[in-house]
């Protein structure tokens, strides 16, 4: 058994704790509020929060930010961490590990959201390739239209 406090990264961040399967608490950061924009994979991670269609995609962008949470808190090798997150089945404190981890990134989504300030449906706005960009196609097409 893995002990949380000797595990934990210099830049620790306190936040909320979660009972992982191990049967320890773990502390996921809290939102950053300082710096909204800095990690594009915690963008992304919030962002497929908002956008899942369903109970089972919103379980499992909610369990990859609490990975991501959780590796940004504790240096600890991603199979020992699976291993921690690998409750039996049936096991009641996975229902509660499951509403712990809701609880936590509804937090995160409300932060970004004030902070950002940006509606929901902008998350999920189509995005032109580099390769697209690159070649001009958008501006034949600008110019067909125009002409």
């Amino acid at each position: 058994m893995l002990d949380p406090i000797s595990h934990q990264r210099a830049h620790f961040q306190a936040g909320t704790p979660i009972c992982l399967a191990d049967g320890q608490e773990w502390i996921l950061p809290g939102p950053a509020q300082e710096n909204p924009g800095h990690d594009e994979t915690y963008e992304a991670l919030i962002s497929s929060i908002v956008m899942a269609d369903n109970r089972r995609e919103l379980l499992r962008a909610e369990l990859a930010l609490g990975i991501h949470l959780i590796r940004a808190n504790y240096d600890i090798p991603p199979l020992l961490l699976g291993a921690m997150l690998d409750f039996p089945e049936g096991d009641p404190a996975l229902a509660s590990f499951q509403d712990s981890m809701h609880e936590a990134a509804l937090g995160h989504v409300r932060a970004h959201r004030s902070v950002s300030d940006v509606p929901a449906t902008s998350l999920s706005a189509p995005r032109v390739s580099r390769p697209a960009r690159r070649f001009g196609f958008f501006s034949r097409a600008r110019a067909s239209m125009s002409a």
